[in-house]
């Protein structure tokens, strides 16, 4: 007897619309999937047998997407999940379309015209041992490596064990991953990256090679031993602060290449310890390789390389209200709540135990108070390079950054001179006294 397929009202209501148009509706993949494992339904996938423009007729909200293959997709509404449609001229009919799929437990559909699920590939037997299976191990890999990333994903996020030729074939074509489109490799993973416990998604990666090809620059640290203040090697320590964070996927890359130059920098001390100095520097420059083969957004590679630049940061230097500002100011605003997140997880992943050191707790709290007693994260110098032109009589260019550059050091010394008038009045004095 066939487990029973039940879909929410307003995703029944969709399927109606689209059967009494005449056309066949069958709920493909992860649908029936998830239904079938009782998980929250996230996306309703269906195949038609109607064009898609016939399709995109029936809704008013549809979008035509150009994918491969192409889709017919209904935003998400209300109670109403994300519908993504595809048509049968696409793909080819149903057998063929669920021979092509990835894995047998997404090779699954349902017919709502008959009431039954078609299994063509042993995908219910599979959901029932929680066994993930590559349709065609020998192939399917082959056709599309990002494949791997998405069953690596699936194992942990459905509690699932592979398959041992579906683990074979995975190793076997893990390198072809980086001939795949950067922004398919970004988006798989981020999508890791979005889990609670990515740790382990990340180290089957490892096994099967595909870091290799996604993010080589964190292969590099594996087996790279450290210093007195940690207790894993770079690898594992990097794994444990990722995992230490929310699952917002730029902060965890960040997580992920926060030490990635550790095995350039690393020097034995005069003593029996090593120390790996301007490690944060030297980052930069996989950073760079990294964002650009995932085709990151100049705002997200930004990102990522302020984040490993200044993730050392030590509580005896935010001892003062002046340390502080010139962190605040040299960090920028944007960046700060993250960063003492990374900080925070980096310390919390040297001790078994994950206590963050009270010095920090403290270093925060004070860096807090500094901010809350300015009312403001960053700095808004009070003057501007066209006040500089009118009262001291400058003439645009190099000189007018220099000059601004001397009055936000004086500001970050003294909160207080930062008014309009006191700050001209000092600048004029300067440049009586000096030559900038």
């Amino acid at each position: 007897m066939q487990p029973e397929l039940v879909l929410p009202p307003a995703s029944i209501r969709v399927v109606d619309k689209i059967r009494h148009a005449g056309t066949s509706v069958y709920a493909v993949g992860g649908t029936v999937r998830d239904l079938l494992l009782g998980r929250p339904l996230r996306d309703l996938d269906l195949l038609v047998n109607a064009s898609r423009s016939e399709i995109a007729r029936l809704f008013s909200d549809a979008v035509l997407i150009g994918e491969r293959p192409p889709i017919v997709l209904i935003p998400e509404r209300e109670s109403r999940p994300r519908v993504e449609i595809t048509s049968t001229q696409d793909t080819g009919e149903l057998t063929e379309n669920l021979q092509h799929r990835d894995f047998t437990l997404n090779a699954l559909a349902y017919d709502f015209d008959a009431g039954v699920i078609v299994d063509q590939v042993g995908g219910l037997a599979d959901l029932k041992s929680r066994t993930l299976r590559a349709v065609n191990p020998e192939l399917g890999f082959v056709a599309d490596p990002l494949r791997i990333l998405r069953g690596v994903r699936l194992i942990h996020e459905l509690e699932l064990t592979m398959d041992a030729n579906t683990r074979l074939a995975m190793c076997r074509e893990s390198w072809r991953i980086r001939g795949s489109a950067g922004e398919r490799q970004r988006d798989e993973l981020f999508r890791i990256l979005r889990f609670e416990n990515c740790t382990g998604m990340l180290k089957t990666l490892q096994e099967v090679g595909a870091i290799a090809a996604l993010l080589p620059e964190l292969l590099r640290t594996v087996g790279i031993s450290q210093n007195r203040h940690h207790i894993e090697d770079v690898f594992q320590h990097t794994l444990r602060v990722c995992n230490g964070l929310r699952g917002e996927p730029i902060l965890r890359l960040a997580a992920l290449l926060h030490d990635v130059a550790k095995p350039d920098t690393k020097l034995r001390n005069t003593g029996k310890d090593f120390s790996f100095l301007r490690h944060d520097l030297y980052a930069a420059k996989w950073i760079g390789k990294a964002s650009q083969r995932l085709r990151l957004s100049k705002v997200e590679s930004d990102r990522v390389h302020r984040l490993v630049r200044h993730h050392l940061l030590y509580p005896e230097r935010l001892e003062t209200d002046r340390a502080i500002r010139r962190m605040l100011h040299r960090v920028g605003p944007d960046l700060v709540d993250d960063l003492f997140e990374l900080r925070r997880a980096d310390y919390a992943s040297r001790t078994v135990d994950r206590n963050v050191p009270e010095s920090w707790r403290a270093a925060e709290a004070r860096v807090r108070a500094v901010q809350s007693a300015a009312g403001v994260n960053g700095l808004r110098l009070a003057v501007t390079g066209q006040n500089l032109i009118n009262r001291l009589g400058l003439e645009a260019g190099p000189i007018i950054g220099r000059y601004l550059q001397r009055a936000t050091r004086h500001v970050l010394e003294d909160p207080s001179q930062n008014e309009t008038e006191k700050l001209l009045i000092w600048l004029q004095q300067l440049q009586r006294d000096e030559e900038i």
